[in-house]
């Protein structure tokens, strides 16, 4: 990143900090942050990075890395939450969704990158637009004018299940079809009125897979491993995945810009096809690739009774209608434009990828599997010293029967 252009900003905001006691801010903290800014100043070496959406699996990530180089601060919900953070990450606490000390808590911010949302399809619009757009106008609102550049994470979603021309560029016309993608699509609306103040970068990341990623991934090779995967449709539909790590390479990037006014990139890693991906992880499993078919419209049919099942039951469920879209239909995407201007490439190939996926589902299972036979283990013990118990307590009736049998036997 480059040093700070605003160095009078930089002084009052030193000296601001320093006498800052804001309620739920960590006054301390915040003191300690007032005095390094106004050192950092003296040495030309400041850069403060804001993130939003920082205990999330990219979010994470992206502050292991950037914490290497930069000054970063993490606005978290609570103390409780800032424990999901890399070790030694500093974290201002506001809340996103109400607005609550956000302000404050930006106010140092040269940078900024807001990953906060939910993916959660299973939450009503509502629940989505607070998380997704609410959250989002909150962000944007509490930035303090003279920020350099903010990157904000958007997602594929917004261009909808049948995107209008494949390849899929930024220039295609958005077309969300559920509440996961309308409610992205709101809150990059917003971020796109923050360009009228600030330079903003909005990444369209594809399906975000690796490291973390468990949700979806897991139930499915799971299947795999145990010959219960079908392929649905033909198989030949195109799957846009990304690296985890791929997605970070392009918010280091767009932080680096030096582009005004409003960017905009697709973020998808390596083409392929969702028989091949199938097929890999079932060779990273050690299992036969899946073969048997079902169709789209089955598919489909199954999962919509399962999600009502699941609603019914109130268990989670990772077989949903959505997951059926995203391994059925095909799409391809663009990313033509960010090679250009951010000079990124997905660096993550696929057989990569997927090893990696495939090696943490392995280690996963591996302690499920010992966490039962523990169980087990657990309850038999519980069961053998019940029948032993039993058995002292009948052996101790039995006793006690004979002795007053004979008692009376004397008595007599």
């Amino acid at each position: 990143m480059a040093k700070s252009k605003h160095d009078s900003y930089i002084r009052r905001l030193g000296a601001q900090l320093a006498g800052l006691h804001g309620a739920g801010l960590h006054g301390s903290y915040i003191r300690r942050l007032g005095a390094q800014l106004a050192g950092l100043h003296r040495a030309g070496r400041i850069c403060m990075i804001a993130i939003t959406g920082a205990t999330g699996r990219i979010g994470r990530r992206l502050c292991a890395k950037l914490a290497k180089k930069e000054k970063v601060v993490a606005i978290v919900r609570s103390e409780d939450s800032a424990k999901k953070l890399p070790k030694g990450t500093r974290f201002a606490i506001a809340s996103l969704e109400y607005g609550d000390n956000l302000k404050e808590a930006l106010s140092f911010a040269e940078y900024a990158v807001n990953l906060a949302g939910s993916t959660d399809t299973s939450l009503g619009e509502g629940e989505l637009a607070l998380a997704n757009m609410t959250a989002t106008g909150h962000f944007f609102n509490s930035l303090p004018d003279n920020v350099n550049r903010v990157v904000h994470v958007s997602s594929i979603a917004i261009y909808g299940k049948k995107p209008t021309r494949l390849p899929c560029d930024e220039f295609s016309h958005p077309n969300p079809d559920n509440a996961y993608a309308r409610t992205k699509w709101a809150g990059e609306l917003i971020a796109r009125q923050g360009a009228a103040r600030f330079p903003v970068t909005v990444l369209r990341p594809g399906i975000v897979y690796g490291p973390s990623f468990e949700e979806g991934f897991f139930p499915m090779l799971g299947k795999i491993k145990n010959g219960g995967a079908k392929i649905i449709g033909d198989g030949e539909n195109r799957i846009p995945l990304v690296h985890v790590d791929d997605v970070v390479s392009a918010i280091l990037l767009s932080l680096k810009s030096k582009k005004e006014g409003l960017s905009v990139y697709n973020i998808c890693g390596e083409e392929a096809t969702q028989r091949r991906i199938l097929s890999m992880a079932a060779k990273e499993l050690g299992a036969s690739a899946p073969k048997e078919k079902i169709s789209y419209p089955m598919a489909k049919a199954l999962a919509r009774a399962n999600e009502i099942i699941s609603s019914i039951s109130g268990n989670r469920t990772s077989f949903t209608s959505d997951m059926v879209d995203q391994m059925a239909l095909d799409r391809v995407f663009d990313t033509s434009l960010a090679k250009k201007e951010l000079g990124w490439s997905a660096r993550i190939g696929l057989k990569v990828g997927i090893a990696q996926t495939a090696k943490e589902y392995k280690a996963f299972s591996k302690r499920e599997n010992e966490r039962r036979s523990e169980a087990i283990s657990g309850k038999e013990k519980g069961n053998k010293a019940e029948r032993r118990n039993e058995a002292i307590s009948g052996k101790g009736k039995v006793n006690k029967a004979l002795s007053k049998r004979e008692k009376h036997g004397q008595d007599s």
